[in-house]
């Protein structure tokens, strides 16, 4: 742009509250001037009926557009304020760590990488999110860009085809890339590690310098990790069922019939914790017991499975399957307390790792009440 017509524009801008917005002049009218009568149309944008001169549209002649394609060719079509602006103008509007620049006569939202001057490689540290079956890790694409890296040629440790999925995000209203990631050993380069009380999966994204005559940087290596508590009490999901076998009914309060037939044939209980790591984790109940009163601290409560097996406490039970997969299984014979119209039924259960731990044992008696902060399951309420 001619250094003086910049000066000339600059003097020309339009009154308080469209500060940005040009406000025609001798060279460019409004459209709708007596002496213009002008229209915008597609092939030629903003012009006056009786001659070629470029017109700028208003709300009298609005620009029926919407686009740039109605404004000369140095200024902008902004949407807001239905006006042709100096300066670039993106809708929507850019991120924080965004800038909106012109590319030939497009407007777009690129980095902005004069808000990254003071950064150092250490501000390089993912975010990582860790939700259900998955973690979510998420890494500035404007800072990666800054520091010369390609946000593109984001990957997993183990690169293979279907493992890294790159998706553009926002994140405290800056522009991120992320990578969803399974919680499960071995997949696609995660290394799980246990301890006592938590399980802990890991990787790294690897990111290579942007193509160019001259690389600055060498490529990018970032560690993440997602940490798994094995006290698994506010993830498990209560099956009852007339069958051996539990369906998909899952309940967290289960009615029952209001008389119940005490010889009748038992009822199968299931405690299902949701993963996608089959392979490497089960769950593990290490003792179930009930009361009426729905005080898991009471003493008196009547056993029904202890270091994972049947209790033998007079009421039949019979565990099915415990610490074999995410789902544990036991046989309930129906009982009642004497002057009691409801019971409630409380498990200690935790993640067991099956490849380094022997999760199945008949009489392991690891007990999860000795960790510390680990509290019982949720009362599971059967109306009897």
């Amino acid at each position: 742009m001619n250094p003086l017509l910049g000066i000339l524009l600059a003097a020309l801008l339009g009154g308080a509250g469209a500060a940005s917005c040009f406000g025609g002049n001798a060279l460019y009218p409004w459209c709708d001037d007596d002496l213009c009568a002008g229209s915008c149309t597609l092939n030629n944008g903003c012009l006056c009926s009786n001659s070629s001169i470029t017109c700028i549209p208003n709300n009298s002649t609005p620009c029926v557009l919407n686009s740039s394609a109605c404004c000369p060719s140095w200024l902008f079509w902004y949407p807001a304020q239905a006006c042709c602006s100096v300066e670039p103008i993106c809708s929507p509007e850019c991120l924080d760590d965004e800038i909106c620049t012109d590319f030939n006569g497009t407007t777009k939202c690129s980095c902005n990488r004069t808000r990254y001057q003071l950064s150092n490689r250490y501000d390089l540290q993912p975010v990582v999110q860790c939700r259900g079956l998955w973690m979510n890790i998420s890494i500035s694409r404007c800072l990666l860009e800054s520091f010369g890296f390609d946000s593109a040629t984001i990957s997993l440790r183990n690169d293979t085809s279907g493992c890294t999925i790159l998706n553009q995000g926002i994140l405290d209203n800056k522009s991120v890339v992320t990578v969803p990631v399974q919680l499960q050993a071995g997949w696609c380069g995660n290394e799980m590690s246990v301890n006592a009380s938590r399980m802990r999966y890991s990787n790294a994204l690897h990111v290579r310098p942007a193509s160019s005559a001259i690389v600055k940087v060498n490529p990018l290596f970032l560690s993440f990790s997602c940490s798994v508590t094995r006290a698994v009490s506010s993830q498990l999901q209560l099956v009852l069922s007339s069958s051996s076998t539990p369906g998909a009914r899952f309940a967290r309060d289960v009615s029952l019939p209001s008389t119940v037939i005490l010889n009748a044939p038992p009822l199968y209980v299931g405690l299902k914790v949701t993963t996608s790591d089959t392979s490497s984790i089960a769950l593990r109940t290490e003792e179930c017991f009930s009361n009426p009163f729905g005080d898991s601290s009471i003493v008196n409560s009547v056993q029904l499975i202890t270091a994972g097996h049947a209790a033998d406490q007079g009421i039949s039970t019979r565990v099915i399957e415990n610490g074999n997969s995410n789902l544990v299984k036991f046989e309930l014979g129906m009982f009642r307390f004497v002057n009691q119209s409801q019971l409630f039924i409380f498990c200690n259960s935790r993640l067991c790792n099956p490849l380094t731990e022997n999760c199945n044992s008949k009489y392991w008696v690891y007990c999860l009440t000795n960790l510390p902060g680990v509290e019982h399951t949720e009362a599971y309420f059967l109306q009897v």
